[in-house]
């Protein structure tokens, strides 16, 4: 088992373990403007909107599962388009910009160039004649950074 394998593993277990001891606090999840989620979804099934904030990852789970364990009226309303999500002014996180690999063709890298690739990218594709130091790699595994090496 690799060690990205062991780390989802954990984090399935961990979502498992929350999901079961927090299953009411996850709709209780409040929304912009003032009332749980879930209550202004129902609010705003016969025809309305409903104002939420999503700064993070779990906003964005709170919501997910309010909108997952609404009643049948509400989430019919949602299908047929009645009731309309809008984003909270200001309130709203940036998404993470999308990683990407980089290619390194020669060279020497050590671990202060893996700390900088690894703002930019999750995975590093090494050619034949890039020479990485040891603590480079210990580096790399610590947070995550992918390295492959590439043939000619």
């Amino acid at each position: 088992m690799t060690v990205q394998e062991t780390r989802d593993e954990i984090r399935r277990m961990v979502r498992a373990l929350l999901k079961e001891a927090l299953p009411e606090t996850l709709k209780d999840a409040p929304a912009a403007n003032g009332p749980t989620l879930e209550a202004a979804i129902r609010a705003a099934a016969n025809g309305g909107s409903v104002s939420v904030a999503i700064a993070g990852d779990a906003d964005l789970d709170a919501f997910a599962r309010a909108v997952a364990s609404a009643d049948a009226a509400p989430r019919d309303a949602i299908i047929q388009g009645r009731t309309r999500f809008r984003l909270a002014p200001g309130k709203t996180g940036t998404a993470p910009a999308e990683r990407r690999a980089v290619a390194l063709e020669k060279g020497v890298i050590n671990e202060i160039k893996i700390a900088e690739l690894a703002k930019e990218a999750d995975r590093l594709l090494v050619g034949p004649r890039v020479v990485l130091t040891p603590l480079a790699r210990d580096k790399a595994r610590e947070i995550g950074l992918e390295i492959v090496r590439t043939r000619p």
